[in-house]
């Protein structure tokens, strides 16, 4: 990530975890698993992922917002018994440090005594080292407890997605790849990061699987949007993704306008999921009012425009408003 506040923060995070606890166990203690669980669809969680899963006496995930279900949660449901404990855990919305600190401390403090008779798994959307909650999970775990045993299971995440929807490869031969975070620079204040969710989260309320703080989303800062970033990535990048974009796309339209990218440009919402939408030839779509779960790939100008995107009863594909 290129901006120089985000690795202060985390920085910032790793010292208040940093305090041992003394109330570490000797006991065997079952082992956290991280499991990538993909981008939505529940047919993409690995094979090693879902037998993991369904061994687990204990499943753990991102809470979702104002009693909704997760996402995390929404993915992996269809693959649970009722014999297995679900346990949800909260990581909230703020800026503070310490209260971010806190809540990190809070969700190891509830895994804590599972962790003493058996495994428990923690299901992350996507991949777990995508800008993922199960990093900072597992720190907070080793830094309190001591030794805790932590394996990881990778996913599928949303950028591949994207481009299998889009039926195009993300990146061919030597082509160099930048992904933005472009969310994280983009809270200014408290009323900003409220409005922002009530706006972006109410529609996602209607649909199965709700919202949740899936893959890092309660980590913002405050700062403007990436449009210094973007126009760097540009100029040496081949290929751009950039993530959760709802906030700052007219912004980022303006760029990719004014270096006449528009037409090799697309932006995907909820991908893989039964509300999933498509829109290519952006010219068409100054103004998108975009979901949170939303991402853009910028593709090279050489390369042929799409016209033949696969169709499937979950592709919603908008081109020029005009015709529809």
């Amino acid at each position: 990530m290129s901006s120089s506040s985000v690795p202060l923060i985390h920085s910032r995070l790793a010292d208040l975890l940093a305090t041992p606890d003394s109330a570490s166990s000797s006991l065997p203690l079952g082992t956290l698993y991280g499991l990538g669980v993909g981008p939505g669809d529940p047919e993409l969680i690995t094979l090693k992922a879902l037998k993991r899963l369904q061994a687990a006496p204990v499943v753990a995930f991102p809470s979702g917002i104002r009693g909704q279900m997760g996402v995390a949660e929404s993915i992996v449901s269809p693959w649970l018994s009722a014999a297995q404990t679900r346990l949800p855990l909260a990581f909230p919305y703020v800026l503070d440090t310490e209260q971010l600190a806190a809540a990190w401390q809070q969700a190891a403090q509830t895994v804590w005594p599972y962790l003493q008779t058996g495994d428990v798994v923690f299901a992350c959307e996507g991949d777990v080292s995508f800008y993922g909650t199960f990093t900072y999970l597992a720190q907070s775990l080793q830094r309190q407890y001591g030794a805790v045993k932590i394996e990881a299971i990778a996913g599928v995440s949303s950028p591949m997605a994207a481009a299998a929807a889009l039926g195009i490869p993300l990146t061919c031969q030597g082509q160099r790849l930048a992904i933005l975070p472009a969310l994280y620079n983009n809270f200014k204040d408290n009323n900003f990061k409220e409005n922002f969710i009530k706006r972006n989260f109410k529609e996602s309320f209607k649909a199965p699987g709700a919202v949740s703080s899936d893959q890092n989303d309660s980590v913002t800062l405050p700062g403007e949007p990436p449009v210094s970033e973007l126009e760097a990535a540009i100029a040496w990048a081949d290929v751009i993704v950039l993530m959760k974009l709802s906030s700052v796309y007219r912004q980022v339209w303006q760029v990719l306008a004014q270096h006449q990218l528009l037409e090799s440009s697309y932006v995907i919402e909820n991908a893989t999921k039964p509300d999933q939408v498509i829109y290519t030839d952006l010219q068409h779509h100054p103004d998108l009012k975009l979901p949170y779960f939303s991402l853009l790939i910028v593709q090279p100008r050489d390369r042929p425009n799409l016209n033949n995107i696969p169709q499937s009863n979950n592709v919603n594909l908008k081109t020029d408003p005009k015709t529809q």
